[in-house]
């Protein structure tokens, strides 16, 4: 959950009465801008408001985390909190829901954590159910995502959580075994351009069929005017246990790559032949900085045993990326 982290699970945490539908004492109460009695429904008007003070304190919380600020997490929760991972288990009271933040922040430090709110519900003027995904990004890039369930309650003129349950990720339960493979790179997911923003360099890279590859496509302009694109396919080979990586470009040219993982960075020895025959080798190098910078390196570049000068690019998340990478810890 956004301040649980237990990436995983639920179904709702109970069946809640619905508070009564609106009547004529609380249309008159609505008249005079006063607000609902505890236990009736909000007025359209005032549902707006207290979602956007729920989503707002929801984004409070997530700031807290990610600045280990343990007591202005547990303070977000009520005295008799409950929170349940994605195994079922179940943890009751604040002082032990304190615990488990505590133990979450020392597992994930140095993690960013975002949250996606799908939907509020107000189940009574002063109980809402929150529907979400946390978003965790390992300082290496890795991203990890789990969905969970909220059940917030105002108490005085603050809202608190009162229980958090996480949901099962069923969706990638069915994925083939290559796609499990490949989440340590979906941080690449998305638009992408030179740092310079000339324009002279842009990368898009998506999820193929199933997410059984990571499909990359290039587009770069020479300052001679001529534009050279490439496809680059990257997936899981089986036989050899190791993610590698194919592309091929508009002049006719072609590769291919083994990746190697250090740290926040894939190193790729790569082999390829030019469209005039020379076999072109080269040392290449993607590395993520954060979430919106990446730099590309390739270095020991050769031609037909001829050196080749080496080439750096630094990429920026464009603003034409619309969706997060979706991924889990390898």
């Amino acid at each position: 959950m956004l301040l649980v982290l237990g990436l995983g699970g639920l179904t709702m945490l109970g069946i809640f009465p619905v508070g009564a539908r609106e009547g004529p004492d609380e249309t008159r109460r609505a008249a005079k801008g006063e607000k609902p009695l505890p236990g009736r429904r909000l007025t359209p008007a005032a549902r707006r408001e207290e979602e956007q003070t729920i989503r707002k304190t929801a984004q409070k919380l997530c700031d807290a985390f990610n600045k280990a600020d343990l007591d202005a997490l547990t303070n977000g929760w009520t005295e008799d909190a409950e929170y349940t991972n994605e195994t079922g288990k179940t943890y009751r009271g604040r002082p032990v829901v304190r615990t488990i933040l505590k133990k979450s922040l020392d597992a994930f430090k140095g993690s960013k954590q975002s949250i996606q709110i799908r939907a509020i519900r107000f189940i009574k003027a002063d109980v809402a159910s929150e529907e979400g995904t946390v978003v965790m990004t390992s300082p290496e890039g890795v991203v990890n995502t789990g969905r969970y369930v909220a059940l917030w309650v105002k108490q005085g003129d603050k809202w608190l959580l009162n229980s958090v349950r996480d949901l099962p990720e069923s969706a990638d339960a069915n994925l083939p075994a290559a796609a499990s493979k490949l989440k340590p790179l979906a941080w690449m997911i998305g638009e992408w351009d030179d740092k310079e923003g000339k324009g002279e360099v842009h990368m898009s890279c998506k999820w193929g069929p199933n997410q059984t590859f990571l499909i990359q496509h290039f587009c770069c302009k020479h300052s001679n005017g001529k534009e050279l694109t490439a496809i680059q396919r990257i997936g899981w080979d089986a036989h050899n246990q190791r993610i590698r990586s194919w592309v091929f470009d508009s002049s006719g040219g072609f590769g291919e790559g083994f990746w190697v993982r250090e740290g926040n960075a894939w190193e790729l020895q790569c082999e390829g032949v030019f469209p005039d025959g020379r076999v072109v080798t080269s040392v290449n190098r993607w590395k993520y900085i954060d979430d919106k910078t990446a730099e590309w390196s390739s270095r020991d570049r050769e031609a037909n045993e001829e050196p080749l000068p080496d080439m750096t690019v630094t990429f920026v998340r464009s603003d034409k990326t619309q969706e997060r990478p979706r991924s889990t810890q390898p």
